[in-house]
């Protein structure tokens, strides 16, 4: 059975601030950054039911997430572990349950949130916390 809470620890997230800008993070290491002032979500539709699917079948459901998150802003982003890597979306202002949602009609397992004070991994069949981990915008880590 795998250890969502390991696996959720150590992935690595890069998300594409502009075209020369990246900004990568993670829960065991993280650095404040000022995108952490805005409630997000970090959403994909890779890899459904963590069933592996070429990079063109990947490639066309997040076409179509995309889609469905007309009229958020949202940045590129795709989160990394142990060299394998899943591309998505950060979708600011928006609400957990919505996020949640697209979760589920995507098949995933999880949604990466954050409301501004804490950054969670949260289950999208059961809504529980998976992990959770409080942001300091005082400290360079928090």
């Amino acid at each position: 059975m795998t250890d969502y809470r390991e696996v959720y620890l150590h992935n690595i997230y890069e998300v594409v601030l502009s075209r020369t800008s990246t900004f990568s993070f993670s829960l065991q290491k993280l650095h404040y950054h000022n995108i952490f002032n805005r409630p997000f979500a970090i959403v994909t539709a890779s890899n459904p039911n963590n069933m592996l699917l070429t990079d063109d079948e990947n490639s066309q459901r997040n076409q179509q997430l995309y889609k469905d998150l007309n009229g958020y802003e949202t940045l590129d982003a795709q989160g990394c572990y142990k060299g394998h890597c899943e591309k998505g979306y950060l979708v600011f202002e928006i609400g957990l349950d919505t996020a949640l949602v697209l979760g589920r009609r995507y098949d995933q397992y999880a949604v990466f949130y954050s409301d501004g004070s804490c950054l969670k991994y949260v289950e999208c069949a059961t809504k529980k916390v998976i992990i959770k981990k409080k942001i300091d915008p005082k400290g360079s880590k928090a």
